[in-house]
């Protein structure tokens, strides 16, 4: 490390200028980088190393042509030289460098009806020469720094060849920096940094005849599992700040390709670049910085959360109060941290509107949490409107999967051209609506729509206004609304700063039975706790029920409440209603298990009650979700967390590009439109079938956020927690059980499995009314159950099928059906489910595309998955040819085209297959689609080169008389001649099945 720059007591050089040696001083950089590397220029020296390109023109005399001498004639004055060491020709000097001119000249803006102002040229490289990286050559003492970071071994091989050559033999975590002179400071400081020209330097745009690719030396660097750090200069500026983060996302995302472990710097400013970061901080806060470097993907995650339009008012306060919004704004983001009281500032806003005869239209996404907030606002709750005294008259809240004409809302967006529009934490509303699977996707098409002319009307109309509140509010939410509308409307933003003074002690466990451990101690001292979890459901050995159960049987004498969407809606359940009046209510409990019922818009204001929060986080909710509940208490007790280190839920094809999401969903689209076109569905070719453009766009970018931040699941949270000011503590793994969480889930399930399947039948009139009412018995909800299996099956209800349904069983025989006995039904099959999307001729291309078999069946048939079901029997009949192993050619062949295809197979079936897996394990990816799998025989050869043989055998699951049932069912729905032919069919020939 540098302790300080007037320790430097090395001579300067003569071959650089007093001026030019004190500029790389003042930077920061190692006089012996400085000597090795830069060298002073003056007269005609510059042309020699500046114009070496063979395309430029010169004279018969070999003399420049007389334009770039005109051009570049101000290099005559004097600079300084920089270049480095060449990769790609054995670590010699490379011709390719910069030079800084003393009189730097001007340059106009670019391009056709370019404006603007005059700019200098700061920095000149060679001109028709492709730019290159700075690999800056290294004196001893600093290699050895470097390798002492590190703990990297320096042999006397190495020692022969050069400092760089070592990097790359020994992997050496990278930094990628713009700028030599900023290399030559984090070499000087023990890190191995490489500098671009600029920060699109680092790639190769796409050809026509080549992919988009990093340049030739980076992609030297990029070897499998080597750490690259990005660390380009803190910007203020909006557009500037966009464009390094996008350079940074393209040149990454190249990198990770390679194999490489991309992460993030980021300075904290208030300097620009990391060499005057270093100057002024000195290195150890620069090395705090690079110990805090962001995992690509969080960074991801993290820039898609940003708020980067300009606010107008900024405050600091522990509660968000009254805000004073000029009459002027249309739009408003209010961006304050949880506990602030957001949702007490809307009465105020609530009060005003009414007073001015506007009418209040309160938007949000879960019932429970709505009808809270409508009683604080004093607002009636959409439902209500018959009982309440006014009516609709002062407006109502409701959850936006009502909004369209035929909800029980009869909502129509002309009604509300004045009104004030409330979305309360409205990035999860908007995520809600995109992308739910509840009800709002059978009547999204209608939803968007709605929504869409209401933001139009709103911001048209001469005293409307649109209020969006969140603590995560976001670019994503604001542009959203923008694009609805169709103006370029400027937002009026509020951003509180607020931070608590200490934050809250959050214990992470990397169990989650040490994080249980720590529970049962916790409620065994006698503390009264509460719990978050992220689901309910009786199989989940993580779900309210088990812990529930659980936690009776040790501990009788407490008084426990479970609450989620089931006992909040069961009118015989002390959970039922319970929003509304959470605070009292949950002071009469020791102990509180909630699941994301109360994820967002609750605030649990207890003073004194609660003595620890619990949370078990296994990557099902979004990691800002996460966040949220943890901190529906209010009150900074210690915090007791798991996290999965990767989540299970994924959108689309799983990418964290914006760009790879759409393409995607725009690819499939297209085949299953040419699909459903030979079906006999009609398109409206004017405009595409996609019903908004902005809205899929939106749906694009909180999707790229949510995957980004399960691929790091842990780390996206923790790292959002530690930006609120909040202390991770990481707990040493503790050897907790939790076998009695699993007894309790065991006996749970079996029950409400036995529960279900000897239910009494209910006809199909008695079951459309039970889907409508909100509020149901356990019975209730378990004849609603048995139905829903009935119709899907259509055989006979036992606890089996239950358990296999739960397991993800439906979409697997789904998929095994239409592939064989089920062919000649697809195309109607599809044909039906594409229309359910469709409404005044749109749809939603996610749920479009997610409705349809056709393409997912067709891509297995073309990989050969139904040959190989085909070529299967019986045990007792099977012959060699019957038979598989790795070196199978026809499995070999299969897994060629399936890793060829591999982003086209993720995009349509939802598999990963990886470059680096055997032939077995492609085909298993592709079987696991139809619940299906090849089981090994036994093996043969030699010891040493044993070969696993494997068969294929159709599971004892009851699959047959499923598919039995069904093509009775579907033999219904066609011509006399048809089902005369599938009369003929048998069920035993299943894995021979040829198609026609």
């Amino acid at each position: 490390m540098i302790a300080s720059l007037d320790q430097f007591q090395d001579p300067r050089p003569a071959h650089i200028d007093p001026q030019h040696w004190q500029e790389w001083l003042d930077s920061g950089v190692d006089p012996d980088i400085i000597a090795a590397n830069v060298r002073s220029l003056s007269g005609e020296e510059p042309y020699d190393y500046l114009c070496c390109s063979e395309k430029l023109e010169r004279t018969n005399t070999g003399r420049l042509a007389s334009k770039w001498l005109k051009s570049y004639g101000h290099v005559e004055d004097g600079g300084w030289w920089c270049s480095g060491l060449d990769p790609l020709n054995d670590w010699q000097p490379m011709l390719w460098g910069c030079f800084k001119p003393n009189l730097p000249r001007w340059e106009k803006p670019q391009g056709f009806g370019s404006q603007g102002k005059e700019k200098r040229v700061k920095y000149e490289h060679p001109p028709k020469t492709q730019t290159r990286a700075f690999f800056l050559a290294v004196p001893d003492h600093v290699w050895e720094q470097v390798a002492e970071r590190y703990s990297k071994p320096i042999s006397e091989e190495d020692r022969q060849h050069s400092f760089w050559w070592w990097a790359w033999k020994y992997n050496v975590p990278t930094i990628i920096i713009e700028g030599a002179k900023k290399a030559g400071c984090l070499l000087s400081c023990g890190y191995a940094a490489i500098a671009l020209p600029g920060i699109w330097n680092g790639r190769r745009k796409a050809t026509d005849t080549e992919p988009e690719a990093l340049i030739p030396e980076l992609q030297h660097f990029a070897t499998l599992g080597r750490e690259v750090h990005f660390c380009f200069d803190y910007e203020t500026k909006w557009k500037t700040r966009i464009d390094v983060e996008n350079a940074i996302t393209k040149t990454g995302r190249l990198f990770k390709q390679s194999g490489c472990e991309v992460k993030v710097i980021q300075l904290p400013g208030s300097q620009k670049g990391a060499d005057d970061f270093i100057v002024a901080q000195g290195s150890e806060a620069f090395e705090e910085v690079y110990n805090k470097s962001l995992d690509f993907e969080v960074w991801q995650a993290k820039r898609l959360s940003q708020l980067n339009h300009p606010v107008k008012q900024i405050v600091n306060r522990r509660y968000l109060g009254d805000i004073d919004i000029p009459s002027s704004a249309k739009l408003i983001g209010l961006k304050s941290p949880k506990g602030t009281g957001k949702t007490e500032s809307f009465i105020n806003l609530v009060d005003q509107a009414l007073s001015e005869s506007r009418r209040v239209l309160l938007i949000g996404h879960r019932v429970q949490l709505v009808q809270a907030i409508c009683d604080r606002l004093g607002l009636p709750y959409v439902t209500e409107l018959k009982s309440a005294e006014e009516g609709a008259t002062l407006g109502f809240g409701l959850c936006i999967d009502s909004m369209h004409p035929n909800s029980q809302a009869r909502f129509s967006a002309g009604d509300w051209k004045d009104a004030l529009v409330l979305i309360d934490e409205s990035e999860q509303v908007f995520q809600h609506l995109l992308n739910s699977n509840t009800d709002v996707r059978t009547h999204r098409v209608e939803v968007i729509s709605q929504i869409k002319q209401l933001f139009q009307n709103v911001i048209a109309s001469d005293r409307g206004q649109i209020v969006l509140s969140d603590a995560d509010l976001s670019d994503v939410s604001i542009d959203f609304v923008k694009g609805l509308a169709g103006v370029d409307v400027q937002p009026w933003i509020m951003l509180n700063r607020y931070l608590p003074k200490q934050g809250c002690k959050i214990h992470s466990y990397e169990k989650p039975q040490d994080n249980y451990q720590k529970l049962i101690e916790t409620i065994e001292e006698d503390t009264r706790v509460f719990i978050s979890v992220d689901g309910q459901k009786a199989k989940s050995k993580w779900g309210t029920q088990a812990i529930e159960t659980d936690l009776r049987n040790r501990f009788p004498s407490k008084k426990v409440l479970r609450i989620d969407s089931e006992t909040v809606s069961n009118p015989n359940h002390s959970a039922y209603g319970c929003v509304s009046e959470l605070n009292s209510i949950l002071g009469k409990y020791d102990i509180v298990i909630a699941s994301p019922s109360l994820e967002t818009g609750v605030s649990i204001d207890l003073r004194g009650h609660f003595g620890a929060v619990f949370d078990f986080a296994l990557g099902v909710s979004p990691a800002d979700a996460v966040r949220q509940r943890l901190f529906r208490v209010r009150e900074g007790v210690d915090r007791h967390i798991y996290i999965a280190e990767c989540g299970l839920n994924r959108v689309g094809n799983g990418s964290s590009s914006v760009k790879s999401l759409l393409a995607s969903q725009h690819r499939v689209a297209k085949e299953n439109i040419s699909l459903l076109t030979r079906a006999g569905m009609e398109f409206d070719a004017v405009g595409g079938v996609n019903v908004d453009t902005t809205a899929l766009n939106t749906w694009a970018k909180m999707a790229a956020r949510v995957n980004a931040g399960m691929s790091v699941y842990r780390e996206t949270v923790l790292q959002g927690l530690r930006e609120e000011g909040h202390t991770i503590i990481q707990v040493a793994e503790a050897g907790g059980n939790a076998d009695s969480l699993k007894a309790s889930r065991d006996e749970n399930y079996q029950q409400e499995c036995a529960a279900i399947q000897s239910s009494e039948d209910i006809s199909e009139i008695e079951f459309k009314r039970l889907t409508k009412r909100k509020s149901k018995t356990k019975g209730e909800r378990y004849r609603e159950r048995k139905y829903e299996l009935k119709q899907r099956y259509q055989v006979d209800v036992t606890n089996e099928l239950i358990e296999l349904d739960d397991d993800g069983w439906y979409p697997q025989l789904k998929m095994h059906y239409y592939l064989t006995l089920g062919r000649e039904f697809l195309r109607g099959r599809d044909k039906r489910a594409a229309e359910s999307t469709f409404h005044e001729g749109k749809s939603w291309l996610p749920d479009l595309n997610q409705s349809q078999l056709g393409t997912a069946i067709s891509f297995l048939d073309k990989l050969g998955l139904l040959q190989l079901l085909n070529r299967s029997a019986e045990a007792h009949d099977r012959s060699p040819d019957q038979e598989w192993s790795n070196v199978s050619e026809e499995l070999k062949r299969m897994a060629q085209l399936a890793i060829h295809n591999r982003w086209q197979i993720r995009a349509v079936l939802g598999v990963t297959i990886r470059e680096d897996y055997t032939p077995i394990q492609a085909v298993q990816k592709l079987l696991s689609k139809l619940g299906l799998k090849l089981e090994c025989l036994r093996k043969e050869g030699p010891r040493g080169s044993q070969v696993r043989i494997y068969a294929l055998q159709l599971p004892e699951d009851g699959r047959e008389a499923v598919f039995q049932a069904w093509l009775e069912r579907d033999s219904q729905s066609v011509s006399d001649d048809t089902v005369v032919t599938n009369g003929n069919r048998s069920i035993n020939n299943l894995c021979d099945y040829q198609v026609a």
